[in-house]
């Protein structure tokens, strides 16, 4: 992206916008899966943080789930901790699914450029699912 890029891109986005564009790309694959998306970020969630960064990290973590499960259903959902926003992906199958082999050295690289962390925890039912916290805050000009 070029300076001029950049500059013509809002300080803000919708984050939910940003994840269905992630997700049309996605839908032939997830059909010939038997999988399917449910986006569940809520419209007031905005994104303020290095928005390339973000879709990157995201583009590669729903293609690396995608790739690992069959017949699923991959929810996203995304809450805002004061300054930190906080997306989970997680599919309706139980921990064999997801492995720490889905959130590589690359990606974990990827969101420390925006001082990100990437890992997995557990939610109920040992459903395992991938975290993506970051500083929600607008790049230092």
């Amino acid at each position: 992206m070029t300076n001029k890029e950049s500059e013509k891109m809002p300080a803000t986005f919708p984050l939910k916008k940003l994840v269905n564009a992630l997700i049309a790309v996605k839908l032939d694959e997830g059909v010939r899966k038997s999988s399917f998306f449910i986006n569940e970020i809520k419209e007031t969630v905005t994104l303020n943080a290095d928005r390339q960064v973000v879709s990157n990290v995201l583009d590669h973590l729903l293609r690396n789930v995608l790739y690992e499960t069959n017949k699923t259903c991959i929810r996203i959902s995304a809450k805002i901790y004061s300054h930190v926003l906080l997306i989970h992906i997680c599919g309706n199958q139980e921990e064999k699914c997801l492995s720490a082999g889905l959130i590589g050295d690359d990606i974990r690289k990827e969101a420390s450029r925006i001082g990100g962390f990437v890992g997995l925890t557990r939610l109920e039912k040992k459903r395992m699912v991938i975290a993506f916290s970051f500083p929600n805050l607008p790049a230092a000009a």
